[in-house]
C-alpha cells in the first residue's frame, strides 16, 4: 500500500539487507494500482474479456508485468481464472474473465504470456474455483455444492489449461467443496485431497502452490492460529 516511490525504496532496502535475493509477490490483478496510489487504474478483467480482443488481452498482461518489474516485483497473484457462474458472487464478480470456462481459460493463457514477456511470473487463482458462490471467503467459508462432474467440466477446466501451459504458481481458495473433499467444513486450502490428490496427482501440477491469505474468515473460523499454517 502507499505510493510506488515508497514501495520501490522499501524493496530496494530489503534486497540490500538480504544476503539471498528475495522473490517479491504482489496482488496486482488489474495492475499495481490495485494496491498503490498515483498509478493509472486498468480496466477490470470482465471488461477486458468483453472486448473479445486477444491482442488487447496480451498487451494488458504485458503492461501489468512491466509495472510489477519496474517496482521490483517478480510474482503477480494473477490471473483470476474463476468461472463467474453465479451472478450474485460478491467477491469474484468483475475480477473474472467471464462465465464461459473456455473463454476464461484462453484469455488467462494469453494474459500470462503477456506478463511473462515482461519477466513477471503469473499465479492462477482461486483453485478449485470460487465462481459459483454468493459468499465472500474474506468473511465466511463459502460452500460450493456443485457435483464432481460440474467441477471437472467448468471450474477445474481453466486450471487444467494453466497446468498444460506450465503456469508457475496456483493459489488455493478457502472454499468448502464436498464433491472434492467431504471432510466437514474443511477449507480447500487445508485439504490434502484437493491440493495433493487432485491438483498434484490427477492434474500433474508441479509448480508452486500458494494459499489465499491465512487471516481470512474462510480459513480462520473454527481453526486455531498456528495450526492453520501447519495444515496448509
Amino acid at each position: 500500500q502507499g505510493s510506488p516511490t515508497a514501495e520501490t525504496k522499501l524493496l530496494n532496502d530489503l534486497q540490500k539487507a538480504s544476503e539471498i535475493p528475495m522473490l517479491v509477490a504482489m496482488d496486482a490483478e488489474w495492475g499495481v494500482a490495485m494496491r498503490l496510489d498515483s498509478v493509472i487504474t486498468m480496466p477490470r478483467f470482465m471488461a477486458l474479456a468483453a472486448t473479445n480482443d486477444s491482442a488487447l488481452v496480451y498487451n494488458y498482461g504485458r503492461i501489468v508485468g512491466e509495472q510489477c518489474r519496474r517496482l521490483g516485483i517478480h510474482i503477480n497473484f494473477a490471473p483470476v481464472v474463476d468461472v463467474n457462474s453465479n451472478p450474485l458472487n460478491p467477491v469474484i464478480n468483475y475480477r473474472s474473465l467471464g462465465e464461459n470456462q473456455y473463454k476464461v481459460a484462453e484469455y488467462a493463457r494469453i494474459f500470462c504470456k503477456g506478463m511473462l514477456s515482461a519477466g513477471t511470473l503469473p499465479v492462477a487463482k482461486h483453485y478449485p474455483g470460487h465462481g459459483n458462490t454468493s459468499q465472500d471467503s474474506h468473511r465466511t467459508l463459502p460452500q460450493i455444492n456443485d457435483s464432481r462432474a460440474v467441477f471437472d467440466s467448468i471450474h477445474l477446466l481453466p486450471f487444467r489449461e494453466m497446468v498444460k501451459d506450465d503456469i508457475w504458481g496456483i493459489m488455493v481458495a478457502h472454499v468448502y467443496a464436498p464433491a472434492l473433499d467431504d471432510t466437514y467444513l474443511l477449507p480447500s486450502s487445508l485439504s490434502r485431497k484437493i491440493i495433493h490428490d487432485i491438483l498434484r496427482e490427477e492434474m500433474g501440477f508441479d509448480g508452486l502452490i500458494i494459499t489465499d491469505a491465512l487471516m481470512m474468515k474462510g480459513v480462520t473460523r473454527g481453526n486455531k492460529s498456528g495450526s492453520i499454517e501447519v495444515q496448509a
